[in-house]
């Protein structure tokens, strides 16, 4: 039998059953929708689970901790005694043992402090200033301006730190308002605050007693410094760098020099086992 016979022959038995043959077409359409359907919901969860898993953070980032800070102990060559009474830190020689373990492809230190920041009428507490090194700058995603250079103490502000900031006049902001406040960070200098303590034993204006009751506490001086980028992103994104203020750690130990003199604690920074201030 020739192939068109076969053809014309199949055509007369499908017209012959019209029924069996629209529910055989119906069912091959259904059973290759649903196939298609469920493989692109497939994709399409396991992308949205992977951007919301990248959105808390580097999936190749770990943040290391020394056994003295946050209640950690991590640390590498330490004897694994663990019966020293010297606090241990994270040094540079630290940081050096962790760039050659195997399969790390870049290490970076972070020097954090909290600082005030103020612009006009608008003020945020609490801010938190990362100095960090230049590779860790340049994987900061910029949505405007530039990264700072080695040294320099120029601030790459998150996207979301706006949000941050309150009219210090009336005490409400964009979580009482739901209105942006009117900083410029590109545009217009901060003043900012690094001296915490003192910010707040002397924020009514006058010159307060510190602990001991002896010592008088002076204002802090505020240091005028400008925004050199801002990261990607709108003020309802988020991602890892949304929150915090970066800028290159050189610049940011030289500028803590000149704001606490020698021999004097640094809020939020390490001591030793004596109390004394650890040196920059």
């Amino acid at each position: 039998m020739r192939f068109p016979d076969l053809v014309i022959m199949s055509i007369n038995n499908l017209r012959r059953r019209k029924l069996r043959t629209v529910l055989t077409v119906l069912g091959v359409i259904i059973g290759t929708a649903s196939i298609v359907v469920m493989v692109s919901l497939g994709i399409g969860l396991d992308q949205m689970f992977m951007e919301q898993i990248s959105s808390w953070g580097s999936l190749t980032t770990i943040n290391v901790y020394s056994g003295s800070s946050y209640g950690g102990a991590v640390m590498i060559g330490g004897g694994g005694s663990g019966k020293s009474s010297d606090p241990t830190y994270i040094t540079d020689d630290v940081i050096e043992q962790f760039s050659r373990l195997p399969h790390v492809s870049g290490v970076s230190p972070v020097l954090e402090i909290n600082v005030v920041m103020r612009q006009g009428a608008y003020e945020a507490q609490y801010l938190s200033i990362m100095g960090v090194s230049q590779s860790f700058l340049e994987q900061i995603p910029l949505g405007e301006g530039r990264l700072p250079e080695p040294g320099e103490m120029g601030m790459v502000m998150g996207n979301t730190v706006q949000q941050n900031f309150y009219n210090s006049k009336t005490g409400r902001g964009y979580w009482d308002t739901g209105e942006m406040p009117d900083v410029d960070f590109m545009n217009k200098p901060l003043f900012v605050i690094f001296d915490m303590d003192a910010y707040f034993q002397t924020r009514n204006g006058t010159v307060s007693s510190s602990e001991d009751g002896q010592t008088p506490v002076k204002p802090p001086k505020k240091y005028m410094m400008n925004a050199t980028g801002i990261v990607e992103g709108g003020p309802d994104d988020w991602n890892s760098y949304s929150y915090n203020v970066y800028t290159d750690i050189d610049g940011l130990k030289a500028q803590l020099r000149k704001v606490f003199k020698k021999g004097t604690v640094i809020p939020g920074q390490p001591t030793n086992k004596k109390g004394k201030p650890l040196t920059i």
